[in-house]
Order: structure tokens, then C-alpha cells, then sequence
């Protein structure tokens, strides 16, 4: 019997320019939150920042700066998938914030590579949400999914569903 992957996704926003913080896959190119595999006996909050570590190397010493947003079952019978994602929400301090955009605009050819533990390349880069729906195609399923089931046309809307 096959037994669904649990992970943790993390929405990154940076608030003066309007954009979130996506992860790119270079082997197929698709889009996704900043996140991962829950590993055993992990708390949430606690995956959310090795997973944000690992991919920012910003390092959140207050796990209580994670929120939690929703979680959702991402399920594909069609193609065997089903994912159960818990999704958090940080808000980056001013100082955090320029760090990435400083190692953003640091890299040459705007490539930000991070090596993950699959050994993935992946780059990151802040995106505004008319880009994430422009390529709703080109994103992991579980975030199609969960645009779809919150009805998400706007990261207004992502920032009210940790008040519901």
C-alpha cells in the first residue's frame, strides 16, 4: 500500500516589492515553494527552517516567526501522487530581506544555485503572482492544487488565509 509524502512549504514574501520567494528546478524547470520533506519525529516549524536554511542560508533562530497557513492533501490518482503539505508563512526582517536581494543581485547571470540534498540544482528568485499564474503549468503539483482548492488569485489572499 502506498503512503503519502509529507513535507512543508514555506510562502517567503518580500512586502516592498509585492513578490514571493520561489524555488526553481533546473532538471524540468518547474516552480515551487521553499520547502520539503518532513523528516521523523520533526515538528513543522523546525522543518520550515532547515528547508528555508537550506535553500536561503538565512538562518530563523524564532521558530514562533513561522506561521502556519493551511495544509492540504495533493492528490493525483491518476498518476499515483499524493502529498500532504503543511504550509507556513515568515516574514523576513528588513535585514534578511536585503540579504537575499543582495546575494540575488550578486550572482552573475542573476543565478541563484543551491544544491539541494537530492543533489537537484535549483535556483531561487522572487516572483510577483501575475508570474506565478502565467506559469500555473510550470508549477509542482501540490501548489497548483493548493491555488486551486483556496482559490488564490493574489498573495493578499495567501496573507488572509493564516486569519482563517
Amino acid at each position: 500500500m502506498n503512503r503519502p509524502q509529507v513535507g512543508v512549504r514555506i510562502f517567503v514574501f518580500n512586502f516592498e516589492a509585492n513578490k514571493i520567494l520561489v524555488i526553481k528546478n533546473k532538471n524540468d524547470n518547474k516552480w515551487a515553494l521553499p520547502g520539503g520533506k518532513l523528516e521523523y519525529s520533526e515538528a513543522f516549524e523546525t522543518c520550515a527552517k532547515r528547508e528555508l536554511h537550506q535553500v536561503t542560508n538565512i538562518n530563523i533562530s524564532d521558530l514562533d516567526r513561522f506561521k502556519f497557513i493551511c495544509s492540504f492533501n495533493a492528490v493525483d490518482k491518476n498518476i499515483g501522487y499524493h502529498w500532504a503539505e503543511i504550509n507556513h508563512l515568515i516574514t523576513l526582517t528588513k535585514e534578511e530581506e536585503k540579504l537575499l536581494l543582495l546575494t540575488e543581485e550578486s550572482k552573475e547571470n542573476d543565478e541563484k544555485v543551491i544544491e539541494s540534498k537530492e543533489n537537484k540544482s535549483c535556483n531561487w528568485e522572487w516572483v510577483t503572482f501575475d508570474e506565478i499564474s502565467k506559469s500555473f503549468s510550470n508549477l509542482y503539483l501540490s501548489l497548483q492544487i493548493f491555488l486551486t482548492k483556496y482559490k488564490i488569485d493574489s498573495l493578499e489572499k495567501i496573507l488572509n488565509l493564516k486569519s482563517n
